[in-house]
């Protein structure tokens, strides 16, 4: 784990996917055999993602290629984008990821059945899932037995007009997260806003983090149920060494479960929450007039 308490996180822009698919096509004719065709259907009306851009090029070549090694005899790549909700049964199993919008890239390879096809790349996979965590998201690779190969990458979908609503901040915020992709994904989306991050593994890595900064802290955003010392604790330990802090708590759980635990001082937010809603609130608690009141 990397905590960072120097420079500001780096934050990856918000794009439009359509656009890198767009221009990833001269770079992924050249990549395909001359019997692969290569088709494009683009949702128009999507909601950009929060990556960069260069990644997500290589996301969509790393998958080409693996489905060219897979076409000796060509066939066909369609690329598809979608806008789709993802329950939370189907996230279950993929540690970080909460239910909710996401922005769908689908790259479909059919090919003629033949038991000379070559078995997909391993590298090239392990590299398409790696750029889609990175930016937050997944990798969901599905066989169609006589027809080919289905790689569906999902990434959290951003509201354009409620991300341009949202007022840019300058204030160091400290965050605290067990889950290892659900913290990358909020450290990305606060220093996207303007924050200086701080970050913290759990409750006893957060005092650490704490002692250790020598500057100002404005805002606590932790987690309510972590090993060890719980958000509701850590809050309370934290405003003892800084009393300024304001906090913010995040659970899966609603308000009232938190119980007196978190005191008067202290904000909430219910999981699972859109990346544009968490920064609305971060501001809304950052400007709160009293200190010891909470944003509603």
């Amino acid at each position: 784990m990397n905590t960072q308490s120097g420079p500001r996180a780096t934050a990856a822009p918000v794009i439009s996917l359509n656009a890198v698919v767009r221009q990833v096509g001269p770079s992924l004719t050249r990549l395909v055999e001359p019997g692969i065709a290569i088709e494009r259907k683009l949702y128009e009306s999507l909601d950009p993602i929060s990556a960069d851009p260069a990644a997500i090029e290589r996301l969509i070549l790393a998958i080409a290629r693996s489905a060219r090694e897979a076409m000796p005899k060509g066939g066909t790549i369609t690329i598809e984008t979608d806008t789709v909700f993802l329950d939370s049964e189907t996230v279950s199993q993929w540690k970080g990821m909460e239910p909710g919008a996401y922005t769908m890239l689908l790259i479909r390879d059919t090919r003629p059945a033949r038991r000379d096809s070559k078995p997909a790349v391993v590298a090239d996979l392990d590299e398409a899932r790696a750029i889609a965590e990175q930016a937050g998201g997944r990798v969901d690779i599905e066989m169609v037995p006589g027809t080919g190969r289905v790689c569906r990458a999902y990434f959290p979908a951003v509201d354009p007009s409620e991300l341009a609503a949202t007022e840019k901040g300058h204030e160091t915020v400290l965050l605290v997260d067990d889950t290892d992709a659900l913290r990358v994904m909020i450290q990305r989306v606060l220093a996207g806003f303007g924050y200086t991050v701080l970050v913290a593994r759990d409750g006893a890595d957060a005092l650490t983090v704490s002692e250790r900064h020598t500057g100002q802290i404005d805002l606590l955003v932790s987690d309510v149920v972590m090993p060890g010392i719980g958000g509701p604790e850590l809050a309370v330990r934290l405003r003892m060494r800084r009393p300024t802090l304001r906090v913010l708590l995040m659970s899966g759980y609603d308000e009232h479960s938190l119980g007196a635990g978190g005191a008067g001082y202290a904000s909430f937010i219910a999981k699972p929450f859109r990346p544009e809603t968490l920064a609305q609130k971060v501001r809304a608690v950052l400007d709160a007039p009293e200190m010891n009141r909470p944003v509603s």
